[in-house]
């Protein structure tokens, strides 16, 4: 997500949920945690962003413990939802995680390494939009394949130890948590949920069916659109091709409304912006003052 950052504080008061590879909290627990911050901005329009396991844990929060969204939620935004994950590859990963587990410590760290290595390159996709970033097309031609090269070879370090990073117990626990959790959301009545929800599914995810997921999600929620992100892989928030705050301002996210709602009125229903928002805007517009505006 910090490559998206930037561009969603423009428009949006961004936090997001961090779990540190050593916590074994529920399922039940994360989303009671996510519930309650959005419960404390009563007030403000939220909205949830999930890609993968977060868009599971966006949709259970939106579903609410009793059938009901958080008050304040306005929205929700699923990027390749792991949903999908029982009709999947992944699905098949716990019998044999188990299987690594069972050898001898040495033995199991070895083959855990080997094992998770391509799974993480699988899930990374296209290494060239990893060391992509946006505004390299000002680069002379001739810098563009040097500097990527460059990139990728800084980052080959981490991706060496992304392993490490996500020990087996912890990728043990989540892929357990997120089976178990996207099968309780495929069951629940989602044809309630009357809250604004949009899609994007990456054309070339080799993890997730998450085209075909898209479709079904809008087949069965009743306020859903969906948006595709040709070729894009698994983790598309990561690749320079991809501008989400753009994205959620050109489908009009925020200017959705629940099913069944009152029509907005846009004298009544007026929200002034925040500070944060006149800043922005103000440092957008500099250079056209600078270049318009007399001088005194």
């Amino acid at each position: 997500l910090h490559r998206q950052l930037p561009g969603l504080a423009e428009d949006f008061c961004v936090r997001w949920l961090a779990v540190p590879p050593d916590d074994r909290s529920s399922f039940e627990a994360l989303r009671e945690a996510v519930t309650r911050e959005v419960e404390a901005e009563e007030g403000r329009p939220i909205y949830l962003l999930g890609e993968s396991f977060g868009g599971v844990l966006a949709l259970s929060v939106a579903q609410g413990a009793d059938g009901k969204p958080p008050s304040s939620l306005a929205g929700v935004a699923l990027v390749n939802p792991a949903t999908s994950i029982g009709r999947s590859w992944p699905a098949q990963l716990p019998r044999l995680l188990d299987a690594v587990a069972a050898l001898p410590p040495n033995l199991s760290d070895a083959a855990y390494f080997a094992l998770a290595t391509p799974i993480f390159a699988a899930i990374s996709g296209d290494p060239r939009q990893l060391g992509a970033r946006r505004g390299d097309e000002a680069l002379p031609p001739p810098l563009r394949l040097p500097v990527l090269l460059a990139r990728l070879a800084q980052q080959m370090p981490e991706m060496g130890a992304l392993p490490n990073a996500l020990p087996l117990p912890a990728l043990a626990h989540r892929l357990s948590l997120l089976l178990h959790a996207a099968a309780h959301v495929q069951e629940a009545p989602l044809e309630r949920l009357r809250l604004p929800v949009h899609v994007f599914a990456s054309s070339e995810d080799r993890v997730l069916p998450s085209t075909d997921e898209a479709r079904r999600l809008r087949r069965r929620l009743p306020n859903c659109r969906t948006s595709p992100l040709p070729e894009s892989g698994h983790v598309p928030l990561l690749e320079a091709r991809v501008d989400l705050a753009r994205s959620l301002r050109d489908v009009g996210f925020t200017g959705r409304t629940p099913l069944g709602s009152k029509p907005k009125d846009y004298v009544a229903d007026f929200a002034p912006p925040s500070a944060e928002q006149i800043l922005n805007a103000t440092q957008r517009l500099r250079s056209v003052r600078n270049l318009v505006s007399p001088v005194f």
